[in-house]
């Protein structure tokens, strides 16, 4: 929240600033200069370079969590008793290599249109 409070903050200064240049409260400011007139854009792209670096250096940087991933685990093994207990049954490497389908992948049934 920190953070985003900061970018909020000076957003709402530079829009004040470049406002004040092109409304011309700003005495000796050069109004009518291309880099005034796209500088809105300029902070937009900037911005947009900035995000996408913090996102490929946080996804470069990831650390893991030893003890969350244990209690994944620890809860996909639950989920996979439970599902047993109600029937689902699990395809393995071998079953799923084999081109003809075995006693123990399931099967639906096929629907049929009936009025």
């Amino acid at each position: 929240m920190k953070r985003a409070v900061r970018f909020i903050s000076l957003g709402v200064i530079f829009i004040a600033v470049w406002l004040a240049v092109i409304l011309g409260y700003v005495p000796g400011a050069p109004r009518d200069s291309l880099f005034v007139q796209i500088a809105p854009i300029l902070a937009v792209a900037a911005f947009g370079v900035y995000s996408l670096s913090i996102i490929f250096y946080n996804v470069a940087t990831f650390r893991t969590c030893p003890k969350a991933a244990e209690e994944l685990k620890k809860e996909m093994a639950e989920a996979k008793k439970d599902l047993t207990k109600r029937g689902f049954v699990f395809k393995t490497k071998k079953n799923a290599s084999s081109s003809t389908p075995s006693s123990t992948t399931p099967t639906t049934p096929k629907r049929t249109n009936k009025p």
